[in-house]
């Protein structure tokens, strides 16, 4: 395959590139097609392809250079402030190498998660397009699936305490709630909201 083909197919999310990173005798000449595609939002409709986070990971260890990938990730990550398919995209393939055992992704996904919530806490009114307020939510999501049950419970409170207690008017998008449904079931979730709404008046507001 030359590199043109790779390029065209891998940017469109084929298994045709990963095979070839597989097969081919050097990957390694490979590597700024997929470091590109790993940086940039290739999609051509993100919404319907989804994030390609697994699909990078795996181009990634077919590089074998996962550090240095990761590294550049990590720097692009805290770099982005209003393309939000780029960063849902890094946020998904940060999170392959959580799961995979890195402590730097973990860090850097956390990191960011506190940055939003205080970026979000100083927030006066959350009218309009915002995009802090959108990240936030693909950050919560991904953290859920990360750190399961006790990463909800963290989620819940610090936008109790943090955000509604600020602004009761403080609108947190109903995905989170509706993923978390699908992920630990319906029952467990609102029952934890129920009790947690006992202790505070501003988990109840949020539930």
């Amino acid at each position: 395959m030359t590199k043109e083909q790779f390029r065209r197919d891998f940017f469109k999310g084929m298994g045709s590139a990963l095979l070839e990173l597989q097969s081919c005798d050097n990957p390694e000449r490979y590597r700024e097609i997929v470091l590109y595609g790993c940086l940039h939002n290739t999609t051509y409709d993100a919404q319907c392809e989804g994030d390609r986070g697994w699909y990078l990971y795996q181009a990634i260890k077919l590089i074998d250079d996962k550090e240095a990938f990761e590294s550049a990730i990590t720097q692009k990550y805290f770099c982005v402030n209003r393309d939000h398919w780029l960063f849902v995209q890094l946020t998904a393939v940060l999170y392959h190498y959580a799961k995979d055992g890195s402590q730097n992704a973990r860090d850097a996904l956390y990191k960011k998660y506190a940055d939003l919530l205080y970026f979000l806490s100083r927030k006066r009114k959350y009218e309009g397009i915002c995009y802090q307020w959108d990240m936030f939510s693909w950050v919560c999501v991904w953290l859920t699936s990360l750190d399961g049950w006790d990463a909800f419970k963290r989620i819940v409170h610090d936008i109790s305490d943090k955000l509604i207690s600020k602004d009761p008017d403080y609108f947190f998008d109903e995905w989170f709630y509706d993923n978390a449904k699908e992920k630990f079931g319906k029952k467990r979730v609102e029952e934890y909201l129920q009790k947690q709404a006992r202790k505070s008046s501003f988990i109840f507001i949020y539930h």
